[in-house]
């Protein structure tokens, strides 16, 4: 009996004998130690095979967000990248202080108001730039919040 008796029992007999191979290989390689180590996120798993689960990192910012939020630079990471998200997006409840929520807002909404252009060739290089020149009208913001609103225009336009 084979580990896809039970889990796929509709493959043919060419099929199971192909999947238990890479599953043996993929098994013998796991023992050898020849994977590659990652920090994994448990929500973040991919099935590549029957019986076989492959955790990712979700990407986003290295920084820790379960912080308490008081500068604007802080809120707009937090605002942008929530913790453990995938991608960029808008999370308002990511900013528990409303005044500093309503300002986060009011430079997203500057953000919006963005559209590509003809110098809008590479997609990250543009997002930066436009990222900037929003930056450059609120001093406080620092590298970090310049990077949130890159990534978070950038995926907006992609």
């Amino acid at each position: 009996m084979t580990d896809f008796d039970e889990i796929a029992p509709g493959l043919s007999a060419a099929d199971r004998a192909k999947a238990q191979a890479a599953m043996d290989d993929l098994r013998r390689r796991q023992v050898e130690g020849l994977y590659r180590k990652r920090p994994t996120i448990p929500e973040k798993a991919d099935s590549m095979l029957p019986g076989i689960v492959v955790k990712r990192p979700a990407p986003g910012p290295a920084v820790s967000l379960d912080v308490d939020v008081t500068v604007l630079d802080d809120a707009v990471v937090a605002y942008v990248w929530r913790h453990s998200s995938a991608a960029p997006g808008r999370n308002p409840d990511a900013v528990s202080d409303p005044a500093l929520r309503a300002r986060v807002e009011q430079i997203i909404a500057e953000l919006d108001v963005i559209r590509p252009d003809a110098d809008a060739t590479d997609l990250t290089s543009w997002a930066d730039r436009r990222a900037r020149s929003l930056a450059a009208g609120h001093p406080e913001l620092g590298e970090p919040a310049i990077g949130a609103l890159r990534d978070l225009l950038a995926w907006i336009w992609r």
